[in-house]
């Protein structure tokens, strides 16, 4: 079942809070969506919950604290586990840093290597740090 596809049977569901977060959520698929369904696949519905999860943490002093905790918890179901500390620092001793130009360019390896999952300034904050 695609995140869209759950979505769409959260919204009838009893619990109210998830209703609405999620028909705003499907809403925010509906104005990226390209196809005539108004559709998206998951990794665009990834993309944008990130995005959403970002805006949400970023404006955090304008919400409800218990409100934005259970949003933020409620986006994070369906978004892949982030990659922990432990599993950057053990690729990037995978790459040879004499082959790059600058070793910020790691960063671009990993999150191809992680398929996005991963916290860029995390990664940047170890290879400053570590490398």
């Amino acid at each position: 079942m695609s995140i869209n596809e759950k979505m769409l049977t959260i919204m009838h569901s009893n619990n109210n809070f998830e209703k609405n977060l999620s028909k705003y959520i499907i809403g925010e698929f509906q104005r990226y969506s390209t196809n005539i369904n108004k559709t998206v696949d998951d990794d665009i519905a990834i993309k944008i919950l990130k995005k959403l999860k970002k805006d949400y943490k970023e404006n955090k002093k304008y919400y409800d604290h218990e409100e934005i905790n259970n949003t933020l918890n409620f986006i994070d179901v369906f978004l892949p586990k982030e990659v922990d500390k432990k599993e950057i620092i053990d690729f990037l001793e995978t790459i040879d840093f004499n082959n790059l130009k600058n070793k910020m360019q790691a960063i671009g390896i990993v999150q191809k290597h992680f398929k996005g999952n991963v916290d860029n300034k995390l990664v940047k904050d170890i290879i400053q740090n570590e490398y």
